[in-house]
């Protein structure tokens, strides 16, 4: 298997730097918190769950495994995994692209293979790769998250897309490329730049010529280092992160790395996990994955000694 990061999905690796060398690890106050919050979030029959109830599913899973994986934590619990390899029909099919997606790629994070090859489902759900948007359902609140999904999976599973449907995923994806540089329906979006990115150059589409910098720097706020949309000051964790990521993909260096780090580590809650914002709303597993991710990316750019004095 390939590797690729996969927290929205996307490019990159899991090769986070080394635990003791991470100016977020786990000895950190941060950290440790975090870690907590995870591990209380485990299903005594495997999987996590994040409300803390004997119901574990896919995406709470992946998360709490991803935080794990980034803090430098060995995590390989049986029946995690046997919950995980259950989630497979006898096919090699899943309910969804996005459950095939959680189990997948939870499953990879532990060394771990599914039951079946699930190689001929995603091919055919890659044939069908075009979608009418006004048809997404009302819970899909991003436009390329399932797409990504399945290309982040064929890439990780070394799942050959045939050149016909690479170059038209590509014009597909670059359909809803505005003006300003970004991407999404009506209007573009920080998060869905950031995903068309991850798209894009998981095809081996260069990202030079579609100004996409000029767009990320329009999202770019002092208060918090980034916002969804241009012109606004709203801004949630996702927002960050996708502005992190997308910043990383065309190599572009953040100009609110402070901004970012201190509105991140402001959405901790007591209990240890994030939320989206600063005092807004409950801590989730997904919260906390967006928050520790973008940390560890903004790391490269910060002294570890000035992080740990933030963090406090």
């Amino acid at each position: 298997m390939r590797s690729s990061d996969g927290m929205m999905g996307g490019t990159g690796n899991n090769k986070y730097p080394p635990l003791l060398s991470n100016p977020i690890h786990k000895s950190g106050h941060l950290a440790t918190r975090l870690i907590d919050y995870a591990k209380a979030r485990q299903c005594r029959q495997g999987g996590f769950c994040f409300y803390r109830l004997e119901e574990p599913n896919g995406s709470d899973t992946y998360y709490a495994i991803s935080i794990f994986t980034m803090l430098g934590i060995a995590f390989h619990d049986y029946k995690t995994i046997r919950y995980l390899i259950d989630q497979q029909q006898d096919d090699g099919s899943y309910t969804s692209i996005f459950a095939a997606y959680y189990a997948l790629r939870s499953l990879s994070l532990m060394g771990e293979r599914p039951a079946h090859d699930p190689s001929a489902y995603l091919l055919e759900h890659v044939d069908r790769y075009r979608f009418d948007p006004a048809n997404l359902p009302a819970e899909v609140t991003s436009l390329f998250q399932r797409l990504l999904f399945l290309i982040d999976l064929c890439a990780i599973l070394d799942i050959r897309i045939i050149k016909k449907n690479k170059s038209g995923i590509i014009d597909f994806v670059m359909n809803f490329s505005r003006d300003n540089g970004g991407f999404g329906l009506g209007q573009s979006s920080l998060v869905e730049t950031a995903h068309a990115l991850s798209i894009l150059t998981l095809l081996g589409c260069p990202l030079k010529g579609l100004n996409v910098g000029a767009f990320i720097r329009s999202c770019e706020t002092p208060v918090s280092g980034f916002t969804g949309v241009p012109g606004t000051s709203l801004s949630y964790i996702e927002h960050v992160n996708g502005g992190i990521r997308a910043s990383e993909l065309i190599q572009y260096r953040p100009r609110y790395i402070d901004e970012c780090f201190r509105f991140i580590s402001d959405c901790q809650a007591k209990n240890g996990g994030f939320s989206r914002a600063n005092n807004a709303g409950i801590s989730t597993l997904e919260n906390s994955c967006y928050a520790i991710d973008s940390l560890a990316r903004l790391s490269k750019y910060i002294p570890p000694i000035h992080i740990e004095e933030q963090s406090r």
